[in-house]
């Protein structure tokens, strides 16, 4: 049984903005940004990259059992 769960507008921002600052992190780290400077950016970037890297995680934690929900309301749909 396949049952979806559209992924809300919010997730997918934060998603593009986790995105956006991983790339941050990989230019700051990259070959020509060597300076004490791009080292500070890396390092303000991963940290509102652990930010929200664990509000996202629970963010699909919640889609997860959304998703378990609605197989399970599809079960008793279909029982009964």
């Amino acid at each position: 049984m396949n049952v979806t769960v559209p992924i809300p507008v919010e997730t997918r921002a934060l998603a593009s903005t986790v995105d956006a600052e991983l790339s941050i992190v990989r230019r700051a780290l990259s070959a020509n940004w060597t300076t004490p400077a791009s080292a500070e950016i890396a390092e303000l970037a991963l940290a509102r990259l652990q930010e929200q890297t664990a509000a996202l995680r629970l963010q699909v934690r919640q889609l997860r059992a959304a998703g378990v929900q609605a197989r399970i309301a599809e079960v008793i749909r279909r029982a009964g």
